[in-house]
């Protein structure tokens, strides 16, 4: 995001403490054994470089998704923000952070898997939760052109790292696919026993449906065991509480917020508990 739109957002954030004085009410919900303070989120593409956090946790947001972050370089500037966030609030547990991680290659290989690794490894101490994003555009895991070995692979790979032995509080293990019309047509059969096998929790991005009924119907007919941050089309609370409704644990929201500032958050937070977070066993 470009300076000024930056500054944009903290401009609105401080005139929401100083004058309006709102926060995003606390509805505590569970995700992955990991406790929210809310079920409404920031996705990935807001604050790509860790530089809202502040503003995000002022307002009250249950998580943010960092990134995407598509290689080392980006990455290290990304971590090192990122800790020296935590290290100016080390109390402060009260909002998520997530980290999405991808690759620019075209082609799911080895060398995908690889770089996809190392970015990994830049954040598995400090994030809450990484995320594996088979969603961004031209990628063959749209089409589900990709051998499940690779997935596999590349799965069995990240969730290592997350669980490496010098990390005092491992990382949970997402994996995030776009869900279109299209692309429904095979999943979740294709990927999902992997996906369930490795990983903690799954975003699905909801992109080129009619309505967002449609979509939250096809969620709701289509039930995913594994827990759920739904994001895609939302513009109003309503829009939330459908996602919410059809067995979402979250939700994301990322053009509503681009569009119309981080003041936005007010006007998406659902007001009825329809979540369906489950208290960690």
């Amino acid at each position: 995001m470009k300076y000024l739109a930056r500054q944009h957002f903290r401009l609105q954030a401080i005139a929401n403490r100083i004058w309006l004085k709102r926060t995003l009410m606390d509805q505590p919900v569970y995700f992955a054994g990991l406790g929210f303070r809310n079920p409404l989120g920031i996705s990935a593409g807001i604050d790509r470089d860790a530089q809202l956090l502040d503003v995000f946790d002022e307002l009250g947001a249950g998580f943010v998704e960092l990134g995407t972050i598509n290689n080392v370089g980006h990455g290290v500037f990304t971590a090192r923000r990122l800790m020296q966030w935590r290290r100016r609030n080390p109390d402060k547990s009260s909002i998520r952070i997530g980290v999405s991680i991808g690759s620019l290659n075209d082609k799911f290989d080895n060398f995908t898997i690889d770089e996809c690794i190392s970015i990994s490894r830049l954040f598995s101490s400090i994030a809450d939760f990484i995320v594996l994003n088979l969603s961004r555009p031209h990628s063959p895991l749209r089409s589900g052109h990709v051998k499940p070995a690779y997935i596999k692979n590349a799965l069995h790979k990240l969730r290592a790292e997350c669980n490496c032995s010098r990390h005092k509080n491992a990382p949970k293990l997402l994996v995030k696919l776009a869900i279109t019309p299209v692309f429904k047509r095979v999943f979740p059969h294709s990927y999902t026993d992997l996906i369930s096998e490795y990983c903690d929790g799954i975003i699905t991005t909801f992109e080129e449906w009619p309505s967002l009924s449609a979509a939250t119907s096809w969620l709701s007919a289509n039930p995913i065991e594994l827990p759920l941050i739904a994001v895609g089309g939302v513009q109003q609370a309503c829009d939330v509480e459908q996602y919410l409704a059809s067995g979402a644990t979250l939700v994301g929201t990322h053009r509503a917020v681009r569009a119309h500032g981080p003041a936005v958050l007010h006007k998406l937070a659902p007001t009825t508990c329809t979540y369906t977070g489950r208290s960690p066993a």
